[in-house]
């Protein structure tokens, strides 16, 4: 697994190494530069220095002069009258004044100059230069060798010191039981580390809602199964007593019907709680509303006829294209058509319209049935609640579920008095722009 504490190590070591190099390069210039010239300054004082009148005689009686460099002197006749190292018999050289030269499977840096009839030559090798250039670099370079160790490990120990906050955050979500979902501290947290922490808390809130919302669906999905179910069972065992005809047929019909109930009531809930969990992410695209209900409208049609209700569809003239779930927006629109049809008698009328605006898409299922009080509309969109005097029957999770998917798509919902004579206007307005990702 890789290691944050042994990149950083590793790079500030690369960088060290890298910027010790450099420095000894530059040294190593530096120095070759300086000790050429200095050297060149030498060479020229030694020439310089010599006596204006030479001979022989005062020449060997001046201090032994370096042994790295060479002297050399020729008189008008060009013969070599003295060579202060006579193991290098250097050529002369025409040529007055600094130059570069190779002799003897060496490079030489020499000076020539005339002296009054006579020509002077100082040489030296520069191999020479080389070695106290180099000297001179490793010297500089040494401190950065001898500190390298020195700042691995008070390096290492910042680094250790600087991720203790990551460890101690780890260690706390490690000591946390599956119930323990509260949000983490940000307090005292580097900048670096409140990003992640901060990530964190969002998805232990995620968790959180859909954990409680698991919670609640079990506990009423308990409650309100219990109640179709017994009423089941009682009218097997009623039915199960009726021997004669017609009443033992009536007597299935209805345990038929309230089984459909219970199927319908388990599927209802099991659409809810995919709506609620919210755990994957629902997968949007660009679709057309208009087509979505002209589907709608088209697979209620039988129920429709079938209760005497003329269902009818009002789309747009234009292609409208939102983005969408495909799926929830078919559940969407089956549930409020379904509950359309339930509270709308025979000869009624259900229409189901769609409009543009500038910034949403409005969506309107309106009825001439029965209507919702307006102190119940605040109350609809929670889970098995049903409306007082409500002949219909129905699961109570209707509506629910038509509030979770409009959340879904971060859509608003309005129930309004409709328009015909009596009966209830749902308003879905769906923003053109939904901000999902």
């Amino acid at each position: 697994m890789p290691s944050i504490q042994n990149k950083l190590l590793f790079w500030l070591v690369l960088c060290i190494v890298l910027a010790s190099t450099c420095s000894g390069i530059i040294s190593y210039k530096k120095s070759f530069t300086a000790t050429t010239k200095l050297f060149d300054y030498l060479l020229q004082e030694v020439a310089t220095s010599l006596p204006a009148h030479l001979d022989t005689k005062t020449i060997y009686q001046r201090d032994s002069l370096n042994k790295h460099i060479v002297v050399q002197i020729w008189n008008r006749n060009q013969h070599l009258i003295y060579t202060s190292n006579p193991e290098w018999k250097l050529p002369r050289y025409s040529q007055q004044g600094f130059q570069t030269i190779s002799a003897f499977g060496a490079h030489w840096r020499i000076y020539t100059e005339n002296r009054r009839s006579n020509y002077i030559q100082v040489a030296y090798q520069t191999a020479v230069v080389n070695e106290l250039a180099t000297e001179l670099a490793i010297q500089a370079i040494l401190p950065f060798v001898l500190i390298i160790p020195l700042a691995l490990v008070l390096v290492g120990l910042i680094i250790h010191r600087g991720l203790r906050p990551f460890r101690s955050t780890a260690q706390a979500l490690a000591e946390r039981t599956p119930d323990q979902l509260e949000a983490l501290s940000t307090q005292q947290l580097p900048k670096e580390l409140v990003i992640i922490t901060q990530a964190i808390n969002e998805l232990l809130a995620r968790l959180a809602n859909a954990l409680n919302a698991q919670r609640a669906f079990v506990a009423d999905a308990a409650h309100e199964l219990r109640s179709p179910l017994t009423a089941l069972k009682l009218q097997l065992q009623l039915t199960e007593r009726i021997q004669q005809e017609p009443q033992r047929s009536q007597a299935l019909a209805k345990l038929h019907e309230r089984l459909n109930r219970a199927i319908h009531l388990v599927e209802q809930m099991l659409v809810l709680a995919r709506q609620e969990s919210n755990l994957e992410p629902a997968s949007f695209h660009l679709n057309s509303i208009n087509q979505l209900v002209l589907q709608a409208v088209q697979s209620q049609q039988a129920l429709a006829q079938q209760k005497q209700i003329n269902l009818s569809a009002q789309t747009s003239p234009f292609d409208i294209q939102i983005l969408m779930n495909v799926h929830s927006m078919e559940i969407l629109l089956r549930n409020l058509l379904e509950n359309a049809l339930k509270h709308t008698p025979a000869k009624g009328i259900v229409i189901v319209s769609v409009r543009e605006e500038a910034e949403v898409v409005v969506l309107r299922v309106m009825d001439s049935g029965c209507g919702i009080e307006a102190e119940e509309r605040n109350h609809v969109f929670r889970r098995f609640y049903r409306i007082q005097h409500n002949q219909q029957g129905g699961t109570g999770l209707g509506l629910a579920i038509v509030k979770s998917i409009a959340d879904q798509h971060q859509a608003s919902i309005n129930l309004l008095d409709s328009p015909l004579a009596q009966g209830l206007l749902v308003e879905v307005s769906i923003p053109k722009n939904i901000n999902k990702f």
